[in-house]
């Protein structure tokens, strides 16, 4: 039997109701996630201007979240 792995998620909605989400700035998040650790999981729209983003990376105690993200 292998080691099951554990993960930490982490979920935001970008874009509102008066702006859309630019491509650019998905694009900067990601890049920024992604040297933390982080994985694209999952990403779809919320109605016609926002996109929700779901990612996650293996939990281990010196990368785990403290707390929530504003």
């Amino acid at each position: 039997m292998g080691t099951e792995m554990n993960w930490e998620y982490r979920v935001e909605s970008f874009g509102g109701s008066l702006s859309e989400a630019k491509d650019e700035d998905l694009e900067e998040v990601l890049n920024d996630w992604n040297e933390e650790g982080w994985q694209l999981v999952s990403a779809y729209p919320i109605g016609d201007k926002k996109v929700r983003i779901i990612a996650q990376r293996p939990l281990i105690s010196s990368s785990r979240r403290k707390q929530r993200w504003p």
